[in-house]
């Protein structure tokens, strides 16, 4: 089909829509969604794809501009036809927190179409589940950020610019009616997503798709999505610490909600934004099978300072002024036996140390947080040298397993897992973060967001 025959088709699609569309905005009442064509299907448009999305996304997607980003007009291909996509709409922007992003799925990826509309839900051509053809010929493709969208190439842009509001109508044409049912999101693990950014094919495929991720929590529970107007980046994890971002806008209807604990899953859209992945729910019923939040029975974030915690050094160090310290760069508790001034390292043994903790009117005790190690000589040295312990006398330390520790690589954090202190339920005790190292070599461990839950 040429883009004179699509057009024509928009034009008597943007008739039928308009025909039966009253808006009850105000009322905060979506209005009624019209389909083109006789007795409300959509038959008489039909529209046949000439590419996948895949295929395009692979065709215009340049590798050689190294993350800088760019937008490249599609043109029309060889046989002088054009690019014609077909998919189903899997973005809901009716919440505010996907912004003026129509996410279209066909099989074999999903392209992101910027479209300057705030109300994208309120048409067929931007409302979750409906099928539409789109022609792309004329338009442009690019990255913002590493990620793959399509827009329009606009001067001040290096990236393709939002698409005309009225642009979009004459070229998205629906071909089915919403139906949320079809839309199935593909089920993906934490540590398959890390991997895909590493080939390109995946990672083209992957970017802006309904994913589910399962058995996952969120690394600080309680914690609202985001605060007022602004964009915050949360995070979610897998058993073994794995992290991704969850991405949320302080303009949703439900940025004050109080994230959850427990375990559960996550579903929304996949984008990519520099060299992370970062998750979008579509709303808030994208989670299921998390725990309501309980504030912990004893908490501290070290995001400010060491609080409550203090200082107990077991070996006498001269040309260290601190073991453990405050990093209000890094917002955690580090701890280190390597001096960067002298460039050595140094002989130390040094623990964190805790207020004392009342959990005699507890049945189950459970602690965790997360942390980060670098520069120790192996994984299994890091092991022997930060640990976690507990005291029920102040002197006497045991040292309980940590389920997860950091990969040494890098100062990504990972959460511990849950640690069972149960043992110690009707008694006080104190926990400590303790660190070692010696003068041949001296690693970073970095600690934060630390909490205690009991059950009574």
């Amino acid at each position: 089909m040429n883009k004179t025959l699509l057009y024509m088709a928009a034009a008597a699609a943007s008739l039928g829509m308009a025909a039966g569309f009253t808006s009850c905005d105000d009322e905060g009442v979506n209005p009624p969604v019209v389909i083109p064509g006789a007795n409300g299907t959509v038959t008489e448009n039909p529209v046949e794809p000439t590419i996948s999305i895949l295929e395009l996304k692979e065709a215009f997607y340049d590798a050689t501009k190294n993350g800088n980003d760019y937008s490249t007009v599609v043109g029309t291909k060889e046989d002088g036809t054009d690019y014609i996509i077909k998919g189903r709409i899997v973005s809901d922007t009716q919440t505010g927190n996907i912004y003026k992003y129509v996410m279209v799925e066909d099989g074999t990826a999903c392209m992101a179409f910027s479209v300057d509309n705030s109300k994208l839900y309120e048409t067929i051509r931007g409302k979750y589940g409906a099928v539409i053809a789109v022609n792309v010929t004329g338009l442009s493709l690019g990255t913002y950020r590493n990620n793959l969208i399509c827009g329009v190439t606009e001067e001040g842009y290096d990236y393709p610019a939002r698409i005309p509001k009225a642009r979009w109508e004459e070229l998205a044409i629906p071909q089915e009616a919403p139906d949320p049912s079809k839309v199935v999101p593909y089920e993906v693990t934490v540590a398959d997503v890390l991997g895909y950014k590493n080939n390109t094919t995946e990672l083209l495929t992957w970017q802006n798709r309904l994913v589910k991720f399962d058995d996952v929590h969120f690394t600080t529970p309680g914690l609202t999505y985001a605060t007022a107007g602004t964009n915050v980046s949360r995070y979610f994890a897998n058993e073994a610490g794995q992290q991704l971002i969850l991405r949320n806008s302080g303009s949703s209807k439900w940025w004050w909600e109080v994230m959850p604990d427990g375990t559960g899953s996550i579903t929304g859209i996949l984008g990519y934004y520099s060299k992370d992945w970062q998750m979008q729910l579509n709303d808030l019923d994208g989670l299921a099978g998390f725990t309501p939040y309980v504030p912990p029975f004893f908490a501290e974030s070290f995001g400010a300072s060491l609080g409550q915690f203090t200082i107990e050094n077991l070996i006498a160090v001269t040309g260290l002024d601190a073991i453990w310290k405050h990093s209000s760069k890094y917002s955690c508790a580090i701890a280190t036996g390597y001096d960067s001034g002298s460039r050595k390292n140094y002989d130390s043994d040094s623990r964190l140390v805790s207020p004392e903790l009342d959990l005699t009117g507890c049945t189950k005790a459970t602690a965790k947080f997360d942390h980060a190690g670098n520069y120790f000589s192996s994984v299994d040295v890091m092991k022997q040298q930060i640990t976690f312990e507990v005291s029920e006398d102040g002197q006497n330390w045991t040292a309980v397993a940590i389920p997860n520790y950091p990969s040494n690589s890098g100062f990504t954090f990972v959460n511990s897992g849950d640690i069972d202190l149960s043992a110690y339920c009707g008694k006080k005790v104190k926990v400590a973060f303790r660190y070692k190292s010696t003068a041949a070599k001296a690693g970073t461990w970095e600690v934060n967001n630390f909490s205690i839950n009991v059950e009574k």
